[in-house]
């Protein structure tokens, strides 16, 4: 049953561009017919870059701090409790961290 399955839907090579999957379902999941994703078009678009102290480059930091935490940490804010954090100066690292949790 499954070997019917995998002969079915099995996502086959692509040799050349004109050439397309037989079945509407693998054409949609096939990445080897693709000719331009969304990164790619990005490099079409003029870069935006964020400013140095922008609060969304604080989240590989916050990942790392808080690890598995950042679950419960975020349902909290979801269900708009209260949450304190407490530190010593500076408090831009801690603000940012505030900001990552509503973003």
């Amino acid at each position: 049953m499954v070997e019917e399955y995998y002969d079915t839907y099995h996502m086959e090579e692509v040799d050349s561009p004109n050439q397309t999957p037989s079945t509407p379902r693998q054409r949609r999941s096939s990445k080897a017919t693709r000719h331009r994703s969304g990164s790619d078009a990005t490099g079409i678009i003029e870069r935006q870059t964020l400013s140095p102290y922008h609060p969304a480059l604080s989240l590989p930091e916050y990942v790392m701090t808080f690890g598995p935490l950042i679950f419960p940490l975020y349902r909290a804010a979801l269900t708009r409790k209260r949450i304190l954090l407490i530190t010593e100066a500076p408090v831009e690292t801690p603000c940012n961290f505030g900001m990552c949790l509503i973003l």
